[in-house]
């Protein structure tokens, strides 16, 4: 499933729906924005679906894998409840942020793999041809080696010599990587990996998914407990479906919600007191929309500020690499040119 296309779907379908265009007809004009072909496809499908006197939710709910059970959960209830228009613009102002936040974190980390590239073609590019230059220039004077070019250039004629080890430890290599990369997917999703949350921004980032989370839920007019199942169903974040099964077992034992929440190890202090503030007062989903205003302005200062700051640091990891290059490796050649070898 795609943000920005959950978002492009639910906020142009809020806007003709507001303006009294039929669902039939909002989707055939749904089908003229730039979505992908599985999402035009499913609202062709979705389409029929209504035609045939489902509702837009049950419709929305054959795709599953296109739409999160939270997505199409809310429209079932909300159509019932009659709070269609303000499940929509929810739901848009929800995964148009998620949309935005991660394109913004793709854009940031670009840079730095970039650089990640330029330092292993450079790493690979000594390896096979700078070193054994050295040497053999060394070596053609009858001067002494050093220690560190000698031990590359040992490496490099080994590897070099053996291709067939040489090829099977690279592809190794490269296996390893992906078994261990999805074995960390596979156990992030397992385990709750609560150091996560000594993250600010990450501590934020879920912090904010559940206050979106839990002001569909109440603004919808689905019940508690059948708006957490299907959080749960559509969320893969451990931490944040631990937090929605707390609040669960809580609410189900006659709690209410800002008393279930008070020990929340996500939530912060402050949205805390706003929300034991809006439960008194008969008002928390307003105020859940105000905390949720509150993080998406941090969560996005925030990440403005890391954007800003990938630059520098890429150039001065680079700068770092030349430097310990040019005294490992050139300051030699320097010393035999003034001891007049050259």
């Amino acid at each position: 499933m795609k943000y920005d296309s959950l978002a492009l779907i639910s906020g142009n379908l809020l806007t003709l729906y507001d303006d009294g265009i039929s669902i039939i007809e909002s989707i055939d004009i749904l089908l003229e924005l730039p979505l992908d072909n599985k999402y035009k496809k499913s609202l062709m499908s979705i389409k029929i679906s209504i035609e045939e006197g489902n509702t837009l939710g049950v419709s929305f709910e054959k795709f599953p894998f296109l739409y999160p059970k939270f997505f199409s959960g809310a429209l079932k209830i909300s159509e019932d409840t009659g709070v269609l228009s303000e499940t929509l613009s929810n739901l848009n102002i929800f995964y148009n942020n998620l949309s935005n936040i991660n394109k913004k974190l793709k854009t940031a980390l670009r840079y730095p793999l970039l650089v990640l590239g330029f330092l292993i073609g450079l790493v690979f590019l000594f390896f096979i041809m700078i070193v054994p230059s050295m040497y053999e220039t060394f070596q053609s004077m009858n001067k002494n080696i050093p220690s560190i070019i000698k031990k590359v250039y040992e490496i490099y004629k080994y590897l070099l010599s053996d291709k067939v080890y040489s090829i099977s430890l690279i592809i190794s290599l490269i296996i390893i990587s992906i078994l261990l990369f999805f074995l960390f997917k596979i156990r992030s999703k397992e385990k709750e990996n609560r150091w996560l949350l000594k993250i600010k921004f990450i501590r934020q980032y879920y912090e904010y998914i559940f206050i979106m989370n839990l002001s569909i839920i109440l603004n919808s007019g689905m019940q508690i407990n059948k708006g957490i199942d299907l959080c749960m169903e559509s969320m893969n974040i451990k931490c944040i479906n631990n937090e929605m099964k707390k609040l669960k077992e809580k609410v189900s034992k006659g709690n209410s919600i800002e008393n279930s929440l008070k020990d929340s190890r996500i939530l912060s202090k402050y949205t805390l007191s706003m929300i034991a503030l809006g439960g008194r007062g008969s008002n928390l989903h307003e105020v859940l929309i105000v905390s949720s205003k509150r993080l998406e302005e941090q969560l996005l200062d925030r990440l403005n500020k890391v954007v800003s700051a990938i630059n520098p640091i890429a150039i001065t990891i680079i700068s770092l690499c030349i430097m310990v290059f040019i005294f490992l490796f050139i300051l030699p050649m320097i010393d035999m040119l003034y001891s007049g070898a050259i």
